[in-house]
Formats: structure tokens, C-alpha cells, sequence
């Protein structure tokens, strides 16, 4: 699969990702939905939790039951589960 993104190299998310995330995302979520604070927190988990196969294994170990869903061919990711 290939996956072009100024953003992202080789699963890692770049400096310049994190500045978009942090500082650009909110300002946008602010414009457009009036809700700086929730946009905000998209920076914040992104630096938690690293990405979807990190965040899963996470989950998995608290005991939920996760799967992992690619989309757009792998370029995007997510994850969704229930408690067990």
C-alpha cells in the first residue's frame, strides 16, 4: 500500500503534523462548528495514543474486545470495539 501525506512518514506522524493537529485543526473547528475546545483534544489524543494499532492494543489490555478498520487503503485507520 502506499499512502502519500506531507504529515505522515513512515507511521510516524512528522512536527508538522503536530503544529496542523494542535494549532490549525482548532482554529478551523472554531470557524466552522464553534467548538475550539473539542478540536483541540484531536492534538492531544494524537500524542497519546500514537495511532489506531497502538491505541488497540491499549483497549485490548483494559479488555475490550477492538477491531481495526483501514480506509481509503490503509492512508486512514480507526479502530471500534465493545467492553467484554
Amino acid at each position: 500500500k502506499i499512502c502519500f501525506s506531507p504529515f505522515y512518514f513512515d507511521g510516524v506522524l512528522t512536527l508538522d503534523s503536530h503544529f496542523y493537529l494542535k494549532y490549525i485543526i482548532p482554529q478551523i473547528g472554531k470557524h466552522f462548528a464553534d467548538d475550539l475546545e473539542s478540536y483541540r483534544m484531536l492534538g492531544y489524543y494524537t500524542e497519546n495514543f500514537k495511532n489506531a494499532s497502538q491505541f488497540k492494543r491499549m483497549l485490548e489490555e483494559v479488555g475490550f474486545e477492538v477491531e481495526y478498520v483501514q480506509h481509503f487503503f490503509g492512508c486512514a485507520t480507526g479502530i471500534k470495539g465493545i467492553k467484554k
